[in-house]
């Protein structure tokens, strides 16, 4: 049910209650009021006339007349016609009952519509005069009436008034018709006043309603019309008002706001794009110059390692020539100084390709002993020229094999060892090596230990970055470039480790390497170095030198690399043929067969890349070794990519060179110097 329909019904129900509850309690009062009123006024009526009975009975007493039969009738007539002409007659005629009086024995005295000397036992039971006074109801012509009577003892009567029950009850009825009268006015203008309320009260309602559903609808500019009503439900109403003024400011504000934010967002999306574009054209010329750094490193690489490699190649040919002391000493100083350049040529590429994140760390596992041997003969003859005291120490039990790039340890090393011999005049370089645990790891750790020129310890975080030494004198004193320190801690940390050192001025240096180990590389076989490097001179001294026998296509430009590795191929004994590009290397393949092709892969007309993928295509499975200059990482990948079978950089290493050609070559011994 709706609200309207239940303010329409209590409207009406709630007068009606009220009428129904006025005429109740009316007709309650009524009945318990005027019902004893007209009964007692009777009672009244009867002791006044009683009393005036008394008096004349008294008066008759006095005067003597009562003790005499005939006095006493005489005035017993008198009294009755007094009675009868004035009360017995005025209360008969009115409209409010008639008198009568009955003698103690049933008989009537007097009665306006009976016969005196009636007997009304016949009619009344003689129960009903036992008492001295009392009321009762009987039927008159059909009719019932009321009866209120009296005794009279000194008299022997009984008087009493009878009155019709509808006299009796007309005044109630009066009463009650104006009750009614009263209530059904009072009813009417209730139900008037509770209509016109209940109508207000739901067209306030309805205004109320309206006005939600249209906010329901999205409407906010809808508003309740006529709220100056001090009561609740204009309270309520002008809430709402202020409560969709409030949303409305609230949505406006929104509404601002988000403009706002979308045209920062559009101003910002366009800084962002503007900025993007900026960066994005800041890096294509980062790129741009990071590829031009990298394609001019790669010419400079080759440009200064082709004439390089005919330096030191024809130099090494040359010292193992019969000459004079004094010709040797220049020879060794030539490949002294071509060693030199070719180390910072090494140290600016690597510096370059760590730079820009192209080194490559190749873990493999390689015999720890072996590395250390290596060091010490590739680094004592440097430490004897100085006469300094050069030991690589065993310090503990250490792993026979450990897995890491044995390459970059290796460079790691030999940076440290050489800065030490280069720095130290006198005294000692001890490599000591041993196992150190931290945080439940086990480490691989390198000492370098020197006597030398020490390091001031403000400068000792300083000497790890680009170009930098501890004393700028230093570099004219010693020379270098200043980057073999950063890239060993770059390479250091490349391969999991860290770089650290300790320093006094002019007593010396320690740098340590720590590398983190395998869990199972310290429970394999431990490490005898001194064995294995007896061992390895044992063999070395009992090697025959390998020759070959096969034919060899050199596909090189350059006069005096081909001239080098064509002298360096013959004295290792293979049959060669040289081509100065690709185009004739294909030629010449296609017109004879050859065992192994050593091919340049920058080479003018046809570079070798493209040249060993024709050679592929045309279904020539002849081994083909790539010699290049180029030393930047993916220069072997894009090599085997073509399908080479091996990779060399210039300068050639001749031990490199026999153990590459051994692959693939039918080798014979022979007991020549080579």
């Amino acid at each position: 049910m709706r609200l309207r329909d239940r303010i329409y019904l209590f409207s009406v129900i709630i007068p009606a209650l009220m009428a129904c509850t006025i005429v109740l309690v009316g007709v309650f009062s009524i009945n318990r009021i005027l019902y004893p009123l007209n009964r007692d006024n009777l009672i009244h009526q009867i002791d006044h006339f009683v009393n005036e009975m008394d008096i004349e009975y008294t008066t008759l007493r006095k005067t003597g007349v009562w003790d005499i039969p005939q006095s006493r009738k005489a005035s017993v007539d008198r009294l009755l016609e007094k009675l009868t002409g004035g009360h017995l007659v005025k209360y008969s005629k009115d409209n409010h009952g008639f008198f009568f009086i009955v003698s103690t024995d049933g008989n009537i005295v007097y009665h306006p519509f009976l016969p005196a000397g009636t007997n009304v036992l016949t009619r009344f039971s003689p129960a009903l005069w036992k008492d001295q006074d009392g009321d009762f109801t009987y039927l008159l012509d059909n009719q019932p009436h009321f009866c209120v009577y009296k005794s009279c003892p000194e008299w022997g009567w009984i008087v009493g008034k009878s009155i019709p029950q509808a006299q009796m009850y007309r005044q109630r009825n009066e009463y009650l018709g104006y009750v009614l009268a009263v209530t059904g006015l009072l009813l009417v203008v209730s139900l008037s006043l509770a209509y016109h309320f209940s109508m207000r009260l739901n067209r306030r309602i309805d205004r109320s309603l309206e006005a939600v559903q249209q906010v329901e609808r999205g409407n906010l500019d809808a508003h309740i019309e006529d709220t100056e009503d001090p009561d609740e439900l204009g309270s309520l109403q002008r809430a709402f008002n202020l409560m969709i003024r409030r949303i409305r400011e609230v949505i406006e504000r929104h509404i601002r706001t988000s403009e706002e934010l979308a045209q920062a967002h559009s101003q910002m999306e366009r800084r962002i794009e503007e900025r993007t574009a900026e960066l994005e054209a800041a890096k294509q010329q980062a790129e741009q110059a990071n590829q031009a750094k990298s394609d001019f490193l790669a010419n400079m690489s080759h440009e200064i390692r082709t004439p390089m490699n005919a330096i030191l190649g024809f130099s090494e040919l040359l010292s193992k020539e019969d000459l004079e002391p004094a010709h040797k000493d220049f020879v060794r100083t030539i490949v002294h100084s071509g060693e030199s350049l070719l180390q910072i040529i090494d140290d600016i590429l690597d510096f370059s390709k760590i730079e820009a994140g192209k080194i490559n760390i190749q873990v493999e596992e390689c015999c720890l002993s072996e590395l250390l041997h290596g060091l010490e003969s590739t680094l004592r003859p440097l430490a004897y020229k100085k006469k300094l005291d050069f030991n690589i120490l065993q310090c503990g039990e250490l792993p026979a094999r450990i897995h890491t790039d044995p390459v970059r340890l290796r460079q790691c090393l030999i940076n440290l060892i050489n800065n030490a011999i280069k720095f130290t005049s006198q005294g000692h370089v001890y490599v000591n090596v041993s196992i150190e645990s931290d945080d439940n790891q086990s480490l691989l750790r390198f000492d370098v230990e020197d006597t030398g020129i020490g390091i001031n310890e403000a400068k000792l975080e300083s000497i790890f970055e680009s170009f930098q030494q501890a004393d700028g004198s230093t570099t004219r004193q010693f020379g270098g470039t200043g980057l073999g320190l950063t890239i060993t801690r770059r390479l250091t940390e490349l391969m999991g480790g860290r770089v650290s050192v300790t320093s006094t001025p002019d007593k010396g240096s320690v740098f340590t390497l720590l590398f983190p180990l395998e869990i199972g590389e310290l429970q394999s076989e431990c490490m005898d170095r001194y064995n294995v490097a007896n061992e390895t001179t044992h063999k070395t001294k009992n090697t025959a030198i390998t020759l070959f026998a096969g034919k060899a296509l050199v596909a090189e430009d350059t006069p005096a690399n081909q001239y080098l590795i064509q002298l360096l191929l013959e004295r290792l004994g293979l049959e060669v043929t040289v081509v100065a590009d690709g185009v004739q290397a294909v030629e010449k393949v296609g017109i004879e067969s050859f065992d192994v092709i050593i091919m340049d892969m920058q080479m003018p007309n046809m570079n070798g890349f493209d040249a060993t993928k024709i050679l592929r295509d045309r279904g020539c499975r002849t081994p083909i070794i790539a010699l290049t200059a180029y030393a930047m990482k993916g220069d072997e990948q894009k090599c085997y990519a073509v399908g080479c079978n091996a990779y060399l950089t210039k300068p050639v290493n001749r031990d490199s060179l026999k153990q590459t050609l051994a692959q693939y070559l039918d080798a014979k011994a022979s007991q020549s110097e080579f």
